[in-house]
């Protein structure tokens, strides 16, 4: 259920979207991040391969969640906030 991520997203003043990342572990992360309309990060600490991901996260009819990205480690995440905060900052964007 993504009551507690909409819960935590209206404690900081934040509309639920695709502007708010939810970084989760698992795949209850990902699906309530999903059904919540945010950003799905998946935190692969495991480091488990494409083909256990793509098992995990069919993308099927009856699984249709899937993260919007994947990070192996924190340097990995530091770098995706930080190219898209760059991103953002250009002009025209």
């Amino acid at each position: 259920h993504p009551d507690q991520l909409l819960l935590a997203a209206e404690k900081v003043g934040a509309a639920p979207g695709l502007n708010v990342w939810y970084v989760g572990d698992s795949t209850t992360d990902i699906v309530a991040a999903k059904r919540a309309g945010m950003t799905a990060v998946f935190f692969n600490g495991a480091l488990w391969d494409l083909p256990w991901l793509q098992k995990i996260f069919p993308g099927t009819q009856a699984h249709p969640h899937r993260p919007d990205v994947v990070v192996n480690d924190f340097s990995e995440f530091w770098a995706l906030v930080l190219a898209c905060e760059r991103h953002r900052q250009k002009p025209g964007s």
